[in-house]
């Protein structure tokens, strides 16, 4: 499921869908389809900031940036949830494989 939020600008059709291509990608690593809300807002300064939520299991990750160029934010805090997800899946085997 996927929540976009827009705040200072239009959310054109090429938008959404570039946003709903980067989801995909987390979903893809995810293994698993989750809820992600994504945030955009632009300042008065034309800078854009994307912010990504997704909870995964009992933990919420978030990622943002903030760049001058809208597709650059939304690679920038993409690629940052995806660091955050790898970290956390190998914090998860580490674990397991403690228990054992």
């Amino acid at each position: 499921m996927l929540h976009i939020i827009s705040e200072d600008f239009d959310l054109t059709p090429s938008i959404r869908e570039g946003i709903q291509e980067r989801v995909e990608q987390v979903n893809e690593v995810l293994r698993k389809e989750h809820a992600i809300s994504v945030y955009l807002t632009k300042t008065s300064g034309e800078l854009f900031t994307v912010r990504i939520n997704v909870r995964v299991g009992r933990k919420d990750l978030t990622s943002s940036d903030t760049n001058r160029d809208f597709y650059q934010a939304l690679n920038a805090a993409k690629d940052h949830l995806l660091r955050q997800v790898d970290r956390q899946n190998k914090r998860r085997i580490a674990q397991r494989h403690r228990q054992n």
